[in-house]
């Protein structure tokens, strides 16, 4: 960290000039300032607030979350609320009022970290995220934008600038995290689930887990099991076995694999019956 510099750009353009290997994009720094302390070779921080739009709205068929946007900021949105509950209480659930106060969802995402709690709950509401680079601004699936633990297809040389999903009155969520205390814990697992209803029918279904894959991991086969079911036909054991089956966890200094793989199909489950029973 020695030499390390700030920079603050007037422009898009100037900022994305300046991205490459020896730099990190700062906003909140919340995740920024503990990896410039395990990256000696960048030597460069490029100051994006000012530049990336921050707040939320809420258009005739959608909402948009912008880049700059606090994990506050969604906590205490009543569009949020409204249109993507499980958002709101991962953000709750993003380490403690200091941090919330001062990360943004874009960092989040763009950090790619495998067990970030904003992640599955943005994909089960199917997200599209929107970025910046050199050949100009890209909108793709979120489920799409990453590529390994701490990487994207941006391959730090872009920004994301918004997120954005489709309002839906028949979706019903939910969230749940597991970490080692009740604060500034990174999970152990974490869970979202998104339920498209017709009457008590499911029409799609979104599972999704954290932390059990170098990234957050959609549970295809579950997914496909819930599919045209009416919710009072579905065997939770069934399901809970088709996720246990589909994981791979591995053992880190957070957890074992063999107890991340048993929580993480208990925690599905879970959610699941929380998502249809009490989700919007």
């Amino acid at each position: 960290m020695v030499g390390l510099s700030i920079v603050k750009p007037t422009c898009l353009e100037e900022a994305l000039a300046l991205l490459n290997d020896d730099t990190f994009v700062i906003a909140g720094g919340t995740d920024v300032a503990i990896q410039v302390h395990t990256k000696p070779n960048v030597t460069k921080l490029v100051d994006v607030n000012g530049i990336l739009k921050k707040g939320i709205e809420e258009t005739k068929d959608s909402v948009i979350i912008y880049a700059l946007t606090t994990h506050t900021d969604v906590m205490e949105s009543p569009i949020i609320a409204k249109w993507a509950p499980a958002l709101k209480q991962a953000c709750s659930q993003v380490a403690a009022t200091q941090i919330r106060n001062m990360g943004t969802i874009g960092g989040n995402v763009s950090n790619a970290s495998p067990a970030g709690d904003s992640i599955p709950a943005l994909l089960v509401v199917d997200t599209k995220v929107t970025y910046v680079d050199a050949q100009g601004e890209k909108t793709i699936a979120l489920k799409d934008f990453f590529t390994g633990p701490g990487k994207t297809v941006m391959n730090k040389r872009g920004l994301v600038t918004k997120f954005e999903f489709a309002k839906a009155d028949n979706l019903k969520t939910a969230f749940t995290k597991v970490g080692k205390r009740n604060a500034m814990a990174i999970s152990v697992v974490n869970c979202a689930v998104g339920l498209y209803l017709d009457g008590d029918k499911i029409e799609k279904a979104n599972i999704v887990l954290g932390s059990i894959a170098p990234t957050t991991l959609h549970i295809k086969k579950a997914e496909e099991y819930l599919f045209g079911r009416k919710f009072a036909e579905v065997d939770l054991n069934a399901f809970w076995s088709l996720v246990f089956n589909s994981i791979n966890p591995i053992d880190d200094i957070r957890s074992t694999a063999a107890y991340r793989k048993q929580v993480a199909a208990n925690v599905a489950r879970s959610t699941l019956i929380t998502a249809y029973e009490g989700g919007k």
